[in-house]
């Protein structure tokens, strides 16, 4: 056996490597959010009227402070109920799911803990409750997506960031 034969065997012993993850694609990114919002209308829609919330909107009555706890909270149980599963083994919500993107670890590219999830998708509502400083935050947040490495401010605190998974050759 000569040397190129030994190292033509040493190659093919080595696990092939993995191609490298795409960045998801803006569009697919904003599809996958509003699949997400039609998903919470079906809890949304039904606990705005239970509450009484379109009808004083419609008539211009005072929102009670019940309907700013309430149907954040249950639109919040509601996302999780429906999403956890994926997100804790995938990294992908129901519209992430469908347009084959998926949320993975900045340096790993892994699926990252839940807790880095969480934190990932909650930060931005949160800092909505802020009145107008956490809405303009909200609006920067979007804008970062912009970036040459399309993270939004949210994928920055987290560590994260959205692949395509439909691009993987290996998968």
């Amino acid at each position: 056996m000569g040397q190129d034969s030994v190292g033509s065997v040493e190659e093919s012993l080595q696990a092939p490597a993995l191609s490298p993850l795409v960045l998801s694609s803006r569009v697919d990114r904003l599809l996958a959010t509003i699949v997400d919002a039609v998903v919470g209308l079906v809890v949304g829609i039904p606990l705005s009227l239970y509450t009484g919330l379109y009808d004083a909107i419609f008539n211009g009555q005072p929102l009670s402070g019940k309907v700013y706890l309430e149907i954040p909270l249950a639109e919040w149980v509601w996302f999780f109920l429906v999403n956890w599963y994926w997100l804790k083994k995938y990294g992908q919500t129901v519209g992430k799911r469908l347009l084959g993107i998926r949320i993975s670890d900045f340096q790993t590219e892994a699926v990252p803990p839940f807790w880095r999830l969480l934190v990932r998708i909650t930060v931005v509502p949160m800092a909505a409750l802020f009145g107008t400083v956490g809405n303009a935050f909200a609006l920067v947040d979007v804008l970062f997506i912009f970036g040459k490495n399309r993270r939004c401010i949210h994928d920055l605190i987290a560590s994260t960031r959205v692949v395509d998974t439909w691009s993987r050759a290996d998968i």
